[in-house]
């Protein structure tokens, strides 16, 4: 247990899709590249996962890529000193990674002017929440600037957490009071993460997030776009994992991962929307 408590990112069964997902994508899509490609990790956490519910151990976002012999370098990011320290020791044995301590949103800067020119790049951007509060002053888990300037790397692709449950939560404070302070920051933090106040259009139907977020901040940068939806085991929503390429082939074997990965959690996979039906999205897994 003492092992555990030190090393392993706790996390609940739903987390586990989207590090299903990771593997996927350097089983299947990275090979597709043809070159050895950089990663760089914008919310690392510990490197060890652990489902505690389903007393399930394994490798987290870093080692999986870490394990990887297309991944040449990796930069991971880990604003909580726990989790850094923990991370620190799970790769000490991989000095293809490097490491920060720091708010991704600025770190961020020095790795993006770091990397080399024309390099294909793989970025994964996993926010629990919209703000961090275990520091002196709060901030944001992921701003909207940050996944701008990502988006502008040439060769790059995505994968990005949409979560659910904090902007509910912040969309709760604004229904009880618009006019409270706590409303406005609420207002203030849901356009830091979006990076427009079109969120309001579908503060009523979260399924409306993604596409928003994509078509406002994503869709001019990448020809390739997909997303899947996650649930917990009572069919509460978690997230949406979006990934954004410019890269067919790397694109293709996304979306059999995506395809895959929702029905192996016993879903009823529907036939993805059609660039008709739902321009922003080149496919959507959702029930």
């Amino acid at each position: 247990m003492s092992l555990q408590k030190e090393v392993y990112h706790i996390i609940k069964p739903h987390s586990r899709s989207k590090y299903r997902v990771l593997q996927g994508y350097w089983q299947e899509c990275a090979p597709t590249r043809r070159d050895r490609i950089l990663y760089c990790d914008l919310h690392a956490a510990t490197g060890k996962i652990w489902d505690k519910e389903g007393q399930l151990f394994g490798n987290g976002s870093v080692l999986i890529a870490a394990q990887s012999p297309i991944c040449e370098q990796i930069h991971a990011i880990e604003i909580n000193r726990v989790r850094f320290e923990q991370l620190k020791r799970c790769v000490a044995n991989f000095p293809k990674v490097s490491i920060y301590h720091s708010d991704c949103n600025i770190v961020i800067l020095e790795i993006l002017a770091s990397l080399p020119a024309g390099r294909k790049t793989f970025f994964f951007l996993d926010p629990e929440g919209l703000i961090y509060r275990k520091t002196i002053v709060p901030c944001h888990e992921l701003h909207w600037e940050t996944v701008e300037r990502i988006a502008n790397v040439p060769g790059s692709e995505i994968l990005i957490t949409l979560p659910l449950y904090a902007p509910l939560r912040e969309i709760g404070h604004i229904w009880r009071n618009a006019t409270s302070n706590r409303a406005q920051r609420a207002t203030e933090n849901l356009t830091a993460f979006f990076g427009t106040g079109n969120w309001m259009i579908g503060r009523k139907e979260y399924r409306r997030w993604p596409r928003i977020y994509c078509r406002d901040r994503l869709a001019q940068h990448y020809e390739y776009r997909g997303a899947i939806f996650i649930v917990n085991q009572t069919r509460a929503p978690q997230y949406y994992l979006l990934f954004l390429s410019n890269e067919a082939q790397s694109f293709a074997a996304m979306q059999q991962i995506m395809g895959r990965e929702f029905s192996r959690v016993g879903r009823q996979l529907r036939l993805p929307f059609s660039n008709s039906e739902s321009p922003v999205f080149t496919f959507i897994y959702e029930d």
